[in-house]
């Protein structure tokens, strides 16, 4: 078996640009071709030999042993959390919500201003802190954000997406979930090509602009999204009978934002978010979709002028110092990935109440406009929460917080129940 590798660091948080990307061909011979998967990341060890062929030489590997890597095998980093937030947790401790509610506030102010888009900070932080092993019971938290101000929500999705474990830009010259081509190499029928959602395994997979895909795209992305799995199509051509599909489980957040389709004329919290129809089912395949400019009118207008004056105020400031550094939110956040908090009795049984009730409330002779998963996305939701909480329990209070945050979810786009 003849496979591809790049190194780990173009895919990595904090990557710089400088890399060249170039895959570089691995023979694997024998039992260690077994257990090989797209997207994972492998030590390989062996030796580098020279193939000739035809006018043009090429440095391949030939692989002795090849070992996955997981979170098991990687080193243990002594972390410790940072004093400053430290004492913003002792600070906080009178309240359950303020310590998540203030990491909130201060992250990202290098791109907008403290307190500003508070809600889709803390729906970034709680989707870096969601475990997607497969023996975590968690469920991925798909994120979609919808305002009129996409370079502003553009920039906070580029900077959480710098904290996760692995990232992955989905651009038009790569595949949402791989490629089937001819082998180059010449030892099998055919070649499959990683996509984004392989390369983004265990970390985020950043779509961008959701409204730039063409409708078949779009209904490739809810159907991996709703789903959770995604398939190669491998076809006759290659196989030499009938075409056949490969299943991959989606291991990955997907991240994107969009722009509404009519800006919002009514204050009226009884009317839903102006989308076209269409996007409605799309919509629903993302964990939380959160609406920036709900709200009323002057209110955004406030955010618009304090994220001006910000950007002013940055410009003439060259030794601008956040609060909480960008150091200390990744040595926190690795820290409170390491924590596993368990589920009691009474927050999963508010959890589950509260999923019945939204699902028979919100519904219609048809169906119900709450999605099955959403138990699922609530108990990610509640879970990310005590770990950002530092609990080593998943209490009533994440519970409530997570309720809180998929009914504002819920209301912006539907309304408020009558």
């Amino acid at each position: 078996m003849v496979i591809e590798v790049i190194p780990d660091k173009l895919y990595s948080s904090g990557a710089s640009n400088s890399y060249r990307i170039q895959a570089i061909p691995v023979y694997l011979r024998d039992d260690i071709t077994r257990g090989v998967e797209l997207g994972e990341k492998y030590n390989v060890i062996g030796l580098i030999r020279k193939d000739i062929m035809g006018e043009n030489i090429m440095l391949t590997i030939e692989a002795n042993n090849i070992m996955k890597v997981t979170s098991e095998t990687i080193p243990k980093i002594s972390t410790e959390i940072p004093k400053i937030i430290t004492d913003l947790y002792e600070d906080c401790k009178s309240s359950p919500w303020s310590f998540v509610l203030n990491l909130a506030y201060s992250f990202a102010d290098q791109i907008c201003p403290p307190g500003t888009y508070i809600r889709l900070k803390m729906c970034i932080l709680l989707s870096l802190v969601t475990l997607l092993d497969k023996q975590e019971s968690s469920y991925p938290l798909h994120l979609l954000a919808v305002g009129q101000d996409t370079i502003l929500i553009h920039r906070l999705l580029m900077y959480g997406k710098q904290f996760a474990v692995k990232t992955c830009n989905h651009t038009s010259s790569n595949h949402m979930s791989g490629k089937v081509t001819c082998d180059k190499y010449e030892s099998s029928p055919y070649f499959i090509e990683a996509g984004s959602f392989h390369l983004a395994k265990n970390g985020v997979c950043y779509i961008g602009d959701v409204e730039r895909y063409k409708k078949s795209a779009k209904e490739h992305i809810q159907s991996a999204l709703g789903q959770r799995k995604f398939a190669v199509d491998i076809s006759s051509r290659y196989t030499g009978g009938l075409p056949q599909q490969l299943e991959e489980t989606l291991s990955c957040h997907v991240w994107g934002y969009t722009q509404p389709i009519k800006q919002r004329q009514s204050n009226d919290p009884f009317l839903g978010q102006d989308i076209n129809n269409g996007s409605n089912t799309f919509l629903e395949c993302f964990s939380v979709v959160h609406f920036t400019d709900f709200g009323p009118s002057n209110t955004n207008e406030k955010v618009y002028l304090l994220c001006a004056y910000h950007q002013l105020t940055l410009s003439m400031e060259h030794n601008f110092k956040s609060k909480i550094s960008e150091e200390n939110f990744h040595k926190f956040l690795r820290y409170v990935k390491a924590s596993c908090p368990k589920m009691t009795e009474e927050c999963e049984s508010l959890l589950h109440g509260y999923y019945l009730a939204s699902r028979k409330t919100r519904s219609s002779e048809s169906n119900s406009k709450v999605p099955v998963s959403a138990l699922k996305t609530l108990y990610s939701l509640s879970m990310s929460h005590a770990r950002l909480s530092l609990r080593s329990e998943i209490a009533v209070e994440d519970g409530l917080m997570a309720i809180w945050i998929y009914e504002e979810s819920l209301t912006e786009r539907l309304g408020c129940q009558r």
